[in-house]
């Protein structure tokens, strides 16, 4: 018995490790951006979220437009855009980005699924980086997406929660603390960019999406 309380004793009196937790990092035009250590790895994952004055069905319009010349509007430095796979619950794409010298090129093959919720009046787009064997050879460096969520909420007729989220690795020979330095402004320009997109004229609501309301 002594032997027993002997090692409860012992064990609790090694600290629990905490589970790594979201931590703010900036406030600035109404984005919310944050941060969050990942077990195992270097490159920190970052998080954006900002209340938005346009229906969730333009904002998932914004999202789920495949067109090349659409996607460059909105996302930094897109060079190319194909649709490898498409089915009515998810995508296979591969994009290119053009990078300042002297970083190669970076590209990418990302799968996303779409996951719709009627009662919770959300849809959300899962992305993570595969393989796939209709995929172009690499522009320079294929950098990986550990794990990214883009999530929309109705809050109204004309407002969305938006929610954006991004771990990933660019490869190549960049520093660590340079990815993470760079990558901390991802959820504010993304954020700023899906805002502007949604607001122009050619924007239509999502057929699929916009019926949350």
């Amino acid at each position: 018995m002594r032997l027993v309380l002997f090692l409860l004793a012992t064990l609790s009196s090694f600290p629990l490790q905490a589970k790594p937790k979201w931590e703010p990092v900036s406030t600035e035009d109404g984005i919310e951006v944050y941060a969050m250590e990942v077990a195992g790895s270097d490159l920190i994952a970052f998080k954006g979220i900002k209340t938005m004055n346009q229906p969730i069905g333009k904002m998932a319009f914004v999202l789920l437009n495949l067109e090349v010349e659409a996607k460059k509007q909105w996302v930094d430095r897109m060079m190319e855009f194909q649709v490898l796979e498409l089915t009515d619950d998810h995508s296979v794409t591969y994009s290119s980005y053009n990078l300042p010298w002297p970083m190669n090129d970076r590209d990418f093959v990302i799968r996303s699924d779409f996951v719709l919720d009627k009662k919770e009046k959300t849809f959300t787009l899962f992305l993570k980086s595969v393989e796939h064997e209709k995929a172009p050879e690499t522009v320079g460096v294929r950098g990986v997406v550990y794990k990214s969520r883009y999530a929309l909420k109705a809050l109204s007729k004309d407002q969305t929660k938006v929610e954006v989220e991004i771990h990933s690795d660019p490869k190549g020979l960049l520093p660590k603390w340079l990815i993470n330095r760079i990558q901390r402004r991802w959820p504010y320009n993304t954020l700023s960019k899906m805002e502007l997109q949604a607001a122009k004229p050619h924007v239509k609501s999502h057929k699929k999406v916009a019926p949350l309301l």
